[in-house]
C-alpha cells in the first residue's frame, strides 16, 4: 500500500481508530445517522474547497494551522488568505476573522482519508488528492504554510503531496518553540526521516531555533527562514498579577502510560509544596480531550484546571511547565518563570535563558518560591535570540516569499 510507510513510522491502525475516535464504529440507526452526518461534512467541505476559485486579481496564499488566525489577518492586506482547518478549534482564541479569510473546514475529507488507510483502498486516497489539485491549481497560492507535521494526520501528508505535485512550495512553520515533531530527538526521531518527503522550506519563530534544526537536520540555510513569532504580540503586562502558580502541560506524546502517570504524580507533588507555602495553584492541560483518560486517573482532583491560557497567563505571576512555548510566551510579558526537569535528555534543546531550571523540586522548588513571594527576585529578562517578534510580520513574511521565489526552482 503506497502509505503503509505512514503506519509502520506511527502507529498500527488500531492506534489511528483511537487518535480519530473510530475504534468502535456504530451500526444499525447510529451507523446511518453518522453515515449522513459524513455526507453533510462533505457536501460543506467540497463547498469550502469551493472558496479557492474566487476573485484572482491578487495573488493568494494557503495556511494549515490552527493558531495562524492573527498571521491570516495580516496577510489579508495584500493576499487571499485560504485558511484550510480540519476543525474549528482555536478560531476566536487565535484571532480568525472571518471577514478576511475563507475558511475551509474540511473534516470529511479528513476522515474519509483515514478511512481509506485503514480499508487499505488507495484508490480513495488518490481521488482525494486529485481533488485538491484540481482546486490548488485553480486557487495558485504563492505557497502553503502549514505548522502541521504528524504522519498520523494523513489528511495533511495528502495535501502537501498534491501541492508538490501542482509545484506549490510546502513550508513548515514552528507549530511552537521547536515543536514540530520532525525536530524531536527525544522520541520522534523516526519522524525525522520523513520531512524531507513533503517540504521545501521550514520557518522558525526565532534565530536559535533555526540553528539547533538545522544542525540536526543538516538542511541548507537557503531553506530556512526566520518569520518571528506568528501569533497575536506580546506587550509586558503592568497590570495587577496574583502571587499564584499556573502549572501548564505539555503537547508530549509519552511512549506508555507508565511515563504519564510519572508525570501527573510529578504535577502532584508540586501542587502539594504549593499548598504547603500558601499560594494558590492551578492546572492547565495541553489537550485537555485527549488527556481526560490520564488526568482523571492520575491528577488528584483538589488541584483546580483551567482552560483559559491566555487569560490566566495574566492573573499569574508564576508560571510553570517542562518543556512547552507557554513558558516563553509567559517570558515575553514578564512573568516568574520556572522550568521543572521532567527528563534531561527530552529538555536538552529547550532550556532558555528567562527561566528557572529546576533539577530536584523536592529540594528546590519551594525556596525559590518563597524568594519569589518575599520579592527577593526579579522576573528574568528574555534573551533576544530566544524571542522575535517583527515590527511587521507581513513585510517579514514577504521577505521569506522572496526567499522562496529564488531558491524553490533550484529544489523542484
Amino acid at each position: 500500500m503506497k502509505y503503509d510507510y505512514i503506519l509502520r513510522e506511527w502507529a498500527d491502525k488500531e492506534n489511528l481508530k483511537k487518535i480519530y475516535g473510530l475504534e468502535n464504529m456504530p451500526k444499525g440507526a447510529a451507523g446511518f445517522w453518522r453515515r449522513l452526518k459524513r455526507v453533510r461534512e462533505e457536501v460543506f467541505s467540497v463547498a469550502d474547497l469551493s472558496k479557492m476559485v474566487v476573485d484572482r486579481k491578487a495573488e493568494s496564499v494557503v495556511v494549515h494551522g490552527w493558531k495562524l488566525g492573527y498571521l491570516c489577518r495580516m496577510l489579508a492586506g495584500q493576499y487571499h488568505v485560504f485558511s484550510v482547518s480540519v476543525d474549528g478549534f482555536g478560531w476566536k482564541e487565535y484571532c480568525f476573522d472571518r471577514r478576511l479569510s475563507m475558511l475551509c473546514h474540511l473534516r470529511a475529507y479528513t476522515e474519509d482519508a483515514v478511512l481509506a488507510v485503514l480499508d487499505d483502498d488507495d484508490r480513495r486516497l488518490e481521488k482525494i488528492k486529485q481533488k485538491l489539485k484540481k482546486y490548488l491549481t485553480k486557487a495558485r497560492p504563492k505557497l502553503i504554510l502549514t505548522t502541521s507535521f504528524r504522519p498520523a494526520h494523513i489528511f495533511d501528508i495528502i495535501l502537501y503531496e498534491a501541492a508538490r505535485e501542482c509545484s506549490i512550495p510546502v513550508v513548515l512553520l514552528e507549530h511552537g518553540f521547536l515543536a514540530n515533531p520532525l525536530i524531536y530527538e527525544y522520541g520522534w526521531r523516526k519522524h525525522t526521516i520523513l520531512a524531507p518527503k513533503w517540504f521545501d522550506f521550514y520557518w522558525f519563530w526565532n534565530e536559535n531555533n533555526r540553528k539547533i534544526y538545522t544542525e540536526i537536520q543538516k538542511t541548507e540555510e537557503e531553506r530556512s527562514f526566520v518569520l518571528g513569532y506568528p501569533l497575536k504580540p506580546f506587550e509586558q503586562y503592568s497590570g495587577e498579577r496574583n502571587m499564584s502558580v499556573l502549572f501548564v502541560g505539555d503537547g508530549f506524546v509519552f511512549e506508555d502510560e507508565i511515563d504519564y502517570s510519572k508525570y501527573y504524580k510529578m504535577i502532584n507533588e508540586i501542587y502539594m509544596i504549593c499548598r504547603r507555602v500558601g499560594i494558590p495553584f492551578k492546572f492547565k492541560a495541553h489537550s485537555p480531550g485527549k488527556e481526560a483518560e490520564y488526568i482523571k486517573k492520575y491528577l488528584l482532583p483538589e488541584i483546580e484546571q483551567t482552560n483559559d491560557f491566555y487569560g490566566e497567563l495574566r492573573k499569574n505571576y508564576i508560571i510553570m511547565g517542562v518543556r512547552t512555548s507557554a513558558l516563553v510566551e509567559a517570558g515575553a510579558i514578564g512573568n516568574y518563570v520556572i522550568q521543572i526537569v521532567f527528563d534531561r535528555e527530552y529538555i536538552k534543546h529547550f532550556v532558555w535563558g528567562h527561566t528557572w531550571l529546576i533539577d530536584d523540586y523536592d529540594s528546590e522548588l519551594e525556596p525559590l518560591i518563597l524568594e519569589i513571594m518575599q520579592g527577593a527576585v526579579q522576573p528574568k529578562k528574555m534573551l533576544l535570540n530566544e524571542f522575535y517578534q517583527p515590527d511587521d510580520l507581513l513585510e517579514q513574511f514577504n521577505e521569506g516569499l522572496k526567499q522562496i521565489d529564488q531558491y524553490y526552482p533550484n529544489i523542484t
